[in-house]
């Protein structure tokens, strides 16, 4: 059997494709997991209490960020947004921002979560009433290190009820 030096160079060129398959099969992995923790970062209402005093509204907030995969990431800041629904639309009454003392920021390793408060806001009180039930909506932003830079990420929107005092 008479092997030439053609035959030779292509199997070498196929075993090097091949092992380069394999060795990017983790960073692709680890790149989806990324994208998976990104789109599963989760914001939650663990106390929220309006009360109006005088002629402001207070509200005494803490909330939760979660990280639902498997991918730890680094939060730098979350800022978010409260309004309240008024006939069509919602009117925003607050913009808070929480930022994580660093370096190093929060990692947020995977399945785990942060507690984002206790924060204590104030506001003009639009016309909301002592006793009266209110649709809130919070919608949020995350800011991340990545490995592709600073990425800014919208949170999904909470939307409940909640009277107030």
């Amino acid at each position: 059997m008479h092997i030439r030096l053609q035959n030779i160079l292509t199997i070498l060129f196929f075993g090097i494709v091949i092992i380069a398959a394999f060795s990017l099969v983790k960073p692709t992995l680890s790149y989806i997991e990324f994208f998976r923790a990104i789109e599963r970062l989760d914001l939650s209402v663990n106390k929220f209490e309006p009360r109006i005093e005088g002629e402001e509204i207070v509200i005494d907030l803490t909330l939760i960020l979660s990280n639902n995969a498997q991918y730890a990431l680094e939060i730098h800041r979350v800022s978010f947004a409260i309004s309240f629904k008024e006939n069509e639309g919602y009117i925003r009454i607050a913009y808070p921002m929480y930022e994580f003392s660093g370096p190093p920021y929060k990692n947020l390793e995977p399945y785990s979560s942060v507690i984002i408060g206790p924060i204590k806001l104030k506001a003009e009180n639009p016309g909301i009433s002592p006793g009266q039930t209110v649709t809130w909506m919070i919608t949020g932003e995350v800011l991340i290190d990545t490995f592709l830079g600073m990425m800014l990420l919208p949170l999904h929107p909470l939307t409940f009820n909640s009277s107030v005092t």
